[in-house]
């Protein structure tokens, strides 16, 4: 089970160095006198497992066994942009409904 813990421990840092602020809300940019600032979705998934083994089961023969195994996933699509131009701001969405 060290095994499951050290994999769950590596995937958990490896999601918190991508979903950052900066990986959410992007540079911004200009056109003309508006300032764009692109607005991110993040969806994060991950998934452990482990196992133990021993038996002596008639179907699966003589035994021992250990195991352990993990998987982590990040996905990430524009939201929108929040448009600004002097005092006035303005949220556009990427996808109509």
């Amino acid at each position: 089970m060290d095994n499951l813990n050290e994999i769950l421990s590596k995937m958990t840092d490896f999601l918190k160095s991508e979903a950052k602020t900066e990986t959410i809300i992007g540079q911004q940019f200009q056109i003309g006198e508006f300032t764009c600032v692109p607005v991110m979705s993040v969806g994060l998934g991950f998934g452990g497992g482990g196992g133990e083994g021993k038996g002596n089961s008639q179907k699966a023969g003589q035994g021992e066994g250990t195991g352990a195994g993990g998987g982590a996933g990040l996905g990430m699509g524009p939201v929108g942009f929040l448009a600004t131009r002097g005092s006035e701001i303005q949220f556009l969405p990427t996808r109509c409904k």
